[in-house]
């Protein structure tokens, strides 16, 4: 993202309820070139990043977490065998060649200028290990469900045969998510992944500085980068949960860039001097889960009525106004092999009497678990009053993206 004058900040809005990404930035107290780097330069690099995320990690482990806020992070932090370029294609990251030696197996040849940031040189030792506990942990054991940790071996320091249990596709693609970071082995054995979690170790282009809980993470430069060094020295992102403090920060120019604003406030911010807006289709979606080993939620015609009672076209444009649309299948169009499974029915009388055949013509009472970002916040709400009108109670309880998510892993979570 390139600011198109010194006093640019980006506003950036990452959307789920179908498609959009936005952003806003720009650049709080900028400082010239010399200042950031010495160089003497006029340029206009600052030496302090600061950015706004939605909500603060639960850690920053690539195999610990399923936290958008936290890949965010680790993406600074960590790097994978490969990536993707702008238009998708596999290339080239820490490992420099690879080649498919048989229909399970992929030999990677790393790079022989890799150091984490404890100063370890990466090998394959670490490939191995990151691989087999993305295959452990219960945050990527589901996206690495297809690997074969028994048979992914070191073959020499630089060489590493990465296996699947069949031939595989997809092994690419998960290679270059952000589960398949690869982590120092020697500071996750040191450190236990709890610690691991809260001051991570690996290659990338920013360091782990310091956590302050509650406010914000700090990384500096790694200086020892085998890449392309950051321009400036001090990457902090801040974590601030209110959807219109996010706006406020960054109308005050303490942000530079900030993720997720209000959807509400994009217009107005974006007529304001030095501040850009930056959107795009985006992978996200939101959506309402129903746990259905719930003693009522078991019943389809329950679900289905829940579901027909919402009018998805109004609650999307309240909520996102123009920077989503209502989905049209359990992935979002963005996905390759995208295919809609058919719009939505919007029923309300259809509703009333599925519930009535469910037993339930005098209503019900259910719990909808939300997150508290005020977007998830608003879903929630509008959802609330169009149930009313079928004769279903919805209480509200909020909670933090990660114990809502922690809740659904134990079975707590009706809706």
């Amino acid at each position: 993202m390139k600011p198109r004058s010194r006093k640019n900040r980006i506003l950036a809005l990452a959307l789920a309820a179908a498609l959009a990404t936005t952003l806003l930035c720009g650049s709080a107290g900028q400082t010239s070139q010399s200042d950031a780097s010495g160089s003497g330069s006029t340029g206009s690099v600052k030496d302090e990043v600061v950015v706004v995320l939605k909500a603060e990690p639960s850690n920053i482990d690539p195999h610990g977490n399923t936290e958008l806020v936290a890949m965010t992070t680790q993406v600074q932090i960590f790097e994978t065998l490969v990536t993707k370029d702008e238009e998708g294609n596999i290339v080239p990251c820490l490992a420099e060649s690879w080649e498919q030696i048989d229909d399970h197996t992929v030999r990677f040849t790393l790079r022989d200028d890799v150091y984490f940031h404890n100063g370890e040189k990466l090998t394959a030792e670490d490939v191995v290990f990151s691989i087999q506990r993305a295959v452990e942990k219960p945050s990527s054991a589901a996206i690495f469900a297809a690997f074969d940790p028994e048979n992914t071996k070191v073959v020499s320091e630089l060489v590493v045969d990465v296996a699947t249990k069949s031939p595989y596709a997809a092994i690419f693609n998960y290679l270059a998510s952000t589960r398949g970071e690869i982590v120092s082995k020697k500071a996750v054995e040191e450190m236990g992944d709890d610690q691991f979690g809260r001051s991570p170790v690996g290659t990338g282009p920013f360091m782990f500085d310091s956590w302050t809980t509650g406010t914000s993470i700090t990384l500096k430069r790694n200086e020892n980068y085998w890449g392309e060094k950051p321009a400036y020295s001090t990457l902090t992102l801040k974590f601030i949960t209110e959807t219109a403090n996010r706006a406020l920060e960054i109308e005050a120019g303490n942000a530079d860039i900030v993720l997720d604003p209000d959807t509400a406030d994009l217009d107005r911010l974006a007529a304001l001097d030095g501040l850009e807006v930056v959107s795009g289709d985006s992978y996200g979606m939101s959506y309402i889960a129903f746990t259905m080993d719930d003693e009522v939620l078991s019943d389809v015609r329950v679900r289905q009525a829940l579901s027909m009672a919402l009018d998805l076209d109004s609650l999307v444009t309240s909520v996102y106004g123009s920077y989503a649309t209502v989905a049209e299948s359990v992935m979002p169009n963005t996905v390759f092999a995208y295919e809609s499974q058919g719009g939505h029915v919007y029923d309300v009388e259809q509703a009333k009497q599925l519930l009535a055949d469910a037993g339930y013509a005098d209503g019900l009472t259910l719990t909808l678990n939300l997150p508290n970002s005020s977007e998830q916040q608003n879903i929630g709400v509008i959802a609330q009053n169009m149930w009313r009108e079928i004769g279903v109670t919805a209480e509200i309880a909020t909670a933090s993206t990660s114990e809502v998510i922690a809740a659904g892993r134990r079975g707590d979570n009706q809706i």
